[in-house]
């Protein structure tokens, strides 16, 4: 199942080459979910935006800012634990919204997508939670004990702490803990999970305890270097900026139901490569590196996509990979790759 991914040699897209080429949309996530995109609008009112995957139709958008029912003040996406489930993250309104697709795909109003909401989870605090059912939720959090928890309601349940050669660097465990930050990213049976890290080359995998009912740590990636950045001192406590050979990690973890595995955008370079390789103040990609590891948190391989891309989205079969892109003038376009 993972001869698929091997030999995937691409060109960059030519104007025309897109899946999606819409003048309106300026996103930064995309997910896929029973045959269809979403992306989030960024810029617009925290909007949702549907599209038909096979062909780019733009099938309508929803959303506005606000704290009602079908309304954001932040967007991130998971595919839920159903083939038809959409889970919307709002950080800022502290919940996960569950759209049916296929309540989605028949509407002729928009208006009427929160109609399609069938179930809202209370969070903590992280736009990267995922809900794994039962009321629990997967969440991630930067405190200076550790960041990654799983969250009933209001209880924490520590599940691993930032690597002590982290806090070892820095004077300061807060900023330590904000370099620690990553993603999460789970399988759709929810049966496991995975944390990565942002800013250096570090990941852990976790597996669901049935009789427990709780996640256990079952690997970890360990890094091969660390993050370097200068703390700079001011009155209100400090900030940060990258060092001489401050590299970037992670960017954009999917699950591949089909090869039963973790992809993630892989960048390893440093600022100074980035901005050689890019240009200055580019906005095009992150990585045109997909790195894959099983649920146990082994690695499989790396694959070149030969486009870079800063969010991507995979079909359920595996067949197809969608890849976000962003031109100079801050429109989003949408790359199709046949796997």
């Amino acid at each position: 199942m993972i001869a698929l991914l091997i030999f995937m040699l691409f060109t960059l897209p030519q104007e025309g080459d897109y899946l999606i080429d819409d003048p309106e949309l300026t996103s930064s996530r995309i997910t896929w979910v029973n045959g269809y995109l979403f992306l989030n609008d960024e810029f617009l009112e925290h909007k949702i935006r549907m599209y038909d995957a096979s062909d780019g139709t733009f099938k309508g958008s929803w959303g506005r800012s606000g704290r009602g029912p079908g309304d954001y003040n932040s967007v991130r996406f998971h595919p839920g634990r159903a083939p038809n489930l959409l889970e919307v993250v709002d950080t800022n309104n502290k919940k996960i919204d569950v759209y049916d697709t296929e309540c989605l795909g028949v509407l002729d109003n928009f208006d009427r997508a929160p109609d399609c909401i069938s179930d809202t989870i209370q969070i903590v605090s992280s736009g990267r939670a995922i809900y794994l059912g039962d009321n629990q939720v997967l969440d991630h959090s930067s405190t200076p004990d550790g960041n990654i928890f799983l969250a009933t309601g209001n209880h924490r349940e520590r599940l691993a702490e930032v690597p002590e050669e982290i806090f070892e660097l820095h004077a300061s465990r807060q900023f330590a803990v904000w370099m620690a930050s990553g993603l999460l990213v789970a399988s759709p049976d929810r049966a496991s999970a995975a944390f990565f890290a942002g800013s250096f080359d570090y990941a852990q995998f976790f597996n669901l305890d049935e009789e427990e009912g709780k996640l256990r740590q079952t690997n970890e990636h360990q890094f091969s270097w660390l993050p370097d950045f200068e703390v700079m001192e001011l009155d209100i406590g400090g900030t940060m900026e990258s060092g001489e050979n401050y590299r970037h990690a992670f960017s954009s973890a999917i699950f591949n139901p089909a090869a039963d595995a973790y992809y993630v955008l892989y960048s390893g370079k440093s600022d100074r490569d980035y901005i050689a390789d890019s240009g200055e103040g580019s906005l095009t990609g992150y990585s045109e590196k997909v790195r894959v590891f099983t649920r146990e948190g082994h690695e499989l391989e790396s694959i070149n996509l030969g486009v870079e891309l800063f969010h991507i989205a995979i079909s359920s079969d595996g067949s197809t990979l969608f890849g976000l892109t962003m031109d100079e003038d801050f429109v989003s376009r949408v790359v199709k790759i046949d796997l």
